[in-house]
């Protein structure tokens, strides 16, 4: 497995590297609007930070998903299948590595808004201003540690449910149309309908969310709420990881 998640790690380490650099600019076009109270540098530094921290993840995720759709669908696969590790561990590595990228990004980030904010206070001299400018943005949102928390988690779990799902439709994919055309699109519409399926089955459920609504309410659940969703999500992953080892050990690897 070791061997295997330094593989998957190598696979996306030049998108990693073009989210690196972009976040390292939009950072210094942040502290230079800081220390010349430049309105367009801090705003061009605060949106590109955004973008970096939730786009950057997207296309990370797109990529591993890109990664496996050309490994299964390609002369790849049978070298893929040639190496002493089962399907699941194939499988495991990437969700692992999602995961992974996930967790340390998503920590990152906040930690860097954590120090943009406390130097932002610190030149405006006013704290508690900012942090209120802040919440009035995001709709009177009041921040505070456990609101961070929940938030990061349900997405965490969230989005490794999404990815897995996806990894799903293109195993799917590749058994029925192995490189075929048009099994891109065959993958993402498999894919959006297991979401849509899982989505409404969630919806009906006692926590009453689907996909989309538990990450918009997230901010507003209570702590024991988004460690539910959290648990169900992390339990959608485990069902479909379990599906998609089960269909590349059957129905690739023969």
């Amino acid at each position: 497995m070791k061997h295997l998640l330094k593989y998957e790690f190598r696979k996306t380490r030049t998108v990693k590297t073009a989210v690196l650099i972009s976040t390292c600019i939009f950072e210094i076009l942040f502290l230079l609007g800081l220390l010349s109270n430049a309105a367009v540098l801090l705003g061009t530094g605060i949106t590109g930070l955004s973008f970096c921290a939730t786009l950057g993840m997207l296309i990370l995720g797109l990529v591993s998903i890109s990664v496996l759709y050309r490994e299964l669908n390609s002369c790849q696969s049978y070298m893929l299948f040639l190496t002493p590790n089962s399907s699941y561990k194939i499988i495991g590595a990437k969700i692992l590595e999602n995961g992974i990228t996930l967790a340390v990004g998503g920590i990152c980030f906040v930690a860097l808004a954590g120090i943009d904010l406390f130097l932002w206070g610190v030149q405006a001299s006013d704290f508690p201003t900012v942090i209120q400018l802040l919440s009035d943005m995001m709709g009177n949102i009041h921040l505070n540690p456990a609101d961070i928390a929940r938030v990061l988690l349900v997405l965490f779990s969230g989005w490794l449910s999404i990815i897995t799902i996806a990894f799903f439709a293109v195993a799917i994919q590749a058994a029925l149309l192995n490189g075929r055309r048009f099994g891109g699109l065959f993958s993402f519409l498999i894919f959006l309908a297991v979401v849509i399926g899982v989505g409404i089955v969630m919806a009906n459920l006692p926590l009453g969310q689907g996909f989309l609504g538990s990450v918009l309410l997230s901010m507003t659940f209570p702590v024991s709420t988004g460690v539910l969703y959290s648990l169900l999500y992390l339990g959608i992953t485990a069902l479909f990881y379990a599906l998609t080892g089960w269909i590349m050990d059957k129905k690739l690897s023969v």
